[in-house]
């Protein structure tokens, strides 16, 4: 079986989550387009459209691709029967995902999502009136981190970078799935943070994706906000104010914790004097 194959195999594997008519279509796709193919873009109102890496082109009723016209129309209630299908018939249980902005099918694949965004009276997050899906097509290629993960010292750092669709889920999979089956010698024991689903493609427990023989996940787990810096231009004061500030979170952990005490004012008050307390204690 060639890698082309698999990768098609993948393409055919995503799909099935999908409604059965947008699924027969995107099904009729040439055989050498589907292992490119990375999305699946459903937009309402406008045409079903597949995306390679490098342009988007627009499906056919007939499974044709092109970049004008003639492209199957979406429309609200198939984009909504598509989310029903995709959320697994439980669109409730993914809510938690959905305020971020995605949510993962059983195999694995990160749907995105753009719809009107509620606050409800709890002070949670609700989607409503969703306009369009975007299917991320997820794949392994076994081996493709073998040669990476035999030159790499695991007591050393490794940053993987690269736009997106170039392959760092992929990779980091397969680089963690090497160390925990032994291919650079034995077995290690490999964690997985999988926040997104997409690593493990956990489901009721079971990983569907290979992560190793001691490879365990801990998935749903968000990441803390990260944050680069830079200060080639000289600006000392923004830099610090994000610095002190932490990009706004101080300000929202305070109005979190005393917004039902303190009016607003205070609150700013408070945050400053937490930003800047040599500058402000003088004052009090």
């Amino acid at each position: 079986m060639t890698q082309s194959h698999d990768l098609a195999a993948e393409y055919q594997a995503a799909l099935c989550y999908l409604p059965p008519m947008l699924r027969e279509v995107l099904e009729r796709v040439p055989e050498g387009e589907k292992s490119r193919i990375q999305e699946v873009r459903l937009r309402a109102g406008r045409p079903l459209s597949v995306f390679d890496g490098s342009a988007s082109r627009f499906v056919t009723p007939r499974g044709d691709l092109t970049r004008g016209a003639g492209g199957l129309v979406v429309d609200q209630p198939l984009l909504q029967e598509a989310l029903v299908r995709l959320c697994d018939y439980s669109v409730h249980t993914h809510q938690g995902e959905m305020e971020r902005g995605f949510v993962t099918t059983p195999k694995g694949d990160r749907v995105g999502i753009c719809a009107s965004v509620v606050r409800e009276r709890d002070g949670g997050i609700s989607c409503r009136e969703v306009s369009s899906l975007c299917l991320r097509v997820s794949r392994e290629v076994p081996g493709a981190g073998r040669e990476l993960c035999r030159r790499w010292r695991p007591d050393r750092g490794l940053l993987l970078a690269g736009g997106p669709g170039t392959g760092k889920t992929t990779l980091l999979r397969d680089i963690g799935r090497g160390l925990a089956s032994g291919e650079t010698g034995d077995c290690k024991k490999v964690v997985y943070l999988d926040e997104r689903y997409e690593l493990s493609a956990m489901f009721r427990g079971a990983p569907r994706r290979d992560i190793g023989l001691c490879g365990e996940a801990i998935c749903g787990l968000p990441k803390g906000t990260e944050y680069f810096f830079s200060d080639l231009h000289g600006e000392y004061e923004a830099f610090i104010n994000l610095l002190r500030s932490a990009s706004g979170i101080i300000r929202e952990k305070i109005k979190e914790t005393f917004g039902h005490i303190i009016p607003e004012n205070e609150q700013i008050e408070l945050a400053h004097l937490i930003y800047y307390p040599d500058r402000n204690l003088a004052r009090l």
